[in-house]
């Protein structure tokens, strides 16, 4: 080296004799498929995990279990005050007992038990027809008010709701709730062909339990209402609004659950007449008939709205969270308790929609640099909430190190490599802000050239670019200290 005056003394003038620098260099593509881990930060929770809320309002007067006790599924957590209740089942009952003696004593004219049972026949077929309208509307009319796209693949519940996982729920079971209609829609077509009592007792059994299936869903959504975020585009009087049509959607499954049941037992009944031969009352008896039918209804809801009061475990497993004491004064929908299954952990989290291309099902996992597992699931697509793809994990080594909810770190492993519908990548050390915009040090001839690109989302100590570089180039893959016309002896590894 030599010092050419007026040059400053700390600035070296390259001879013909000055040897080029050394550079790492690497193809953008070589870069693209590097197997560096994701790496996250979330928390553990149980694969097996319920939200247990209140179904009405009143004073908790029981509390049975207490945090960290194990239920099973069915079982009585907390008992809410149902004195009104309680008096209303005994006053139906009594309407039962009144109507049962009153059958007994009625009818002056003499018609056939076999009349009676067609007559029960047709009934059976309108009270069914009867609830294949009331499913339509609580779905197609009532719930479908407060979703999006509700018959696609991907409905989005409309509110903003506290809970995420309520949430899920909701969309879950609003796309099982399309293919339901549709095969409910399929058999009010041919109701009126079912002509023998066994065909009509179990199309009602599979029609009480689609009833029950949608009521499940509304009663979900009806919990959500008194979680929603009041906004400018979901105000109060919106809230109140939807309530009321919820409420009269499960007051409707409700009757139509009781009724179905009657007709059932009637079914029973008449064909047991019919086979003994027996003679019945003629318009008096149908009349009676009509009102133990009516009287036992009356005790079916009864018994349900009682039930209401009382809090059930709907999964058997270990009560994670109470929120609530004895005494407290519950709302409907409030969340009581969390019941989890400990001893089947699962981990979520949320990676790019890039690095989903990335991973695949079966693919290894190392959780807090330990613990093995894999991934189990990876979400078709984008969480409208995160913005990003959901991957479950699922631990395979010890788990003696982690519980539900503690914060562990994951290492989700590539198994994909750069392809046609996956962007290039560079290492954050690749790149270089000037003036201008970001660049890379692309190597031509032996000299460093800069190359314009456009920076996409950060990928671990990668960045996607989305624009600026090809496959075959070939960059500096580290930036530091480097600047454009310097000659270069490249470095491959």
């Amino acid at each position: 080296y030599k010092v050419a005056s007026p040059t400053p003394p700390e600035e070296i003038i390259e001879t013909e004799n000055t040897q080029p620098k050394e550079v790492a260099v690497a193809t953008v593509l070589e870069l693209s498929t590097q197997s560096e881990p994701i790496v996250t930060v979330v928390n553990v929770i149980s694969a097996s995990e319920a939200t247990i809320r209140a179904e009405a309002s009143g004073e908790l007067i029981r509390l049975y279990k207490d945090l960290g006790d194990y239920v099973s599924r069915g079982e009585l957590i907390g008992q809410l005050e149902q004195q009104s209740e309680a008096a209303a089942l005994a006053q139906a009952r009594a309407g039962l007992l009144s109507a049962e003696a009153a059958a007994k004593i009625s009818g002056s004219s003499s018609v056939s038990t076999k009349e009676l049972l067609t007559e029960a026949i047709v009934g059976s077929r309108d009270t069914l027809d009867l609830a294949y309208d009331k499913i339509i509307d609580s779905v197609e009319v009532k719930a479908d008010a407060l979703f999006s796209n509700p018959k696609s693949t991907f409905p989005v519940f409309n509110p903003v709701v506290a809970d995420s996982q309520l949430e899920t729920t909701l969309v879950n079971q609003r796309v099982a709730a399309t293919d339901l209609l549709a095969k409910v829609r399929a058999r009010k077509v041919v109701v009126a062909s079912l002509t023998t009592v066994t065909a009509l007792q179990a199309e009602i059994d599979a029609t009480r339990a689609d009833v029950a299936t949608i009521k499940k869903l509304i009663d979900n959504i009806a919990a959500s209402l008194a979680q929603v975020i009041i906004t400018p585009d979901f105000s109060e009087s919106t809230r109140e609004s939807y309530k009321a049509s919820l409420g009269a959607a499960q007051a409707a499954l409700s009757s139509s659950l009781s009724s179905l049941s009657g007709s059932k037992d009637t079914l029973t009944a008449k064909t047991a007449s019919a086979d003994a031969g027996e003679f019945s009352g003629g318009a008096g008896n149908t009349t009676s008939s009509a009102a133990v039918a009516q009287a036992r209804a009356a005790v079916d809801a009864a018994t349900a709205n009682t039930e209401r009061k009382n809090i059930r475990a709907s999964i058997s497993g270990t009560i994670n969270s109470l929120e609530v004491d004895a005494g407290d004064s519950v709302s409907a929908g409030q969340t009581v308790a969390v019941v989890g299954n400990n001893q089947a952990l699962e981990i979520r989290t949320y990676v790019t929609e890039t690095e989903r291309a990335q991973l695949s099902t079966n693919a290894k996992v190392l959780i807090n640099g330990t613990t093995p597992g894999i991934i189990t699931r990876i979400a078709p697509s984008i969480d409208p909430r995160t913005r990003k793809v959901e991957v479950r994990v699922l631990p395979t080594g010890n788990q003696d190190s982690f519980e539900n909810g503690v914060a562990v770190e994951v290492r989700l492993f590539r198994t994909a490599t750069v392809s046609a519908t996956t962007k290039l990548s560079v290492p954050v050390s690749a790149i270089k802000i000037t003036a201008g915009g970001a660049v890379v040090f692309a190597l031509k001839d032996g000299v460093l050239v800069e190359q314009p690109i456009v920076e996409g989302p950060l990928m671990g100590k990668s960045i996607v670019i989305e624009s600026g570089l090809s496959e075959d180039m070939l960059i500096a893959i580290d930036a530091r200290g480097l600047k454009a016309g310097t000659k270069v002896k490249p470095i491959t590894n």
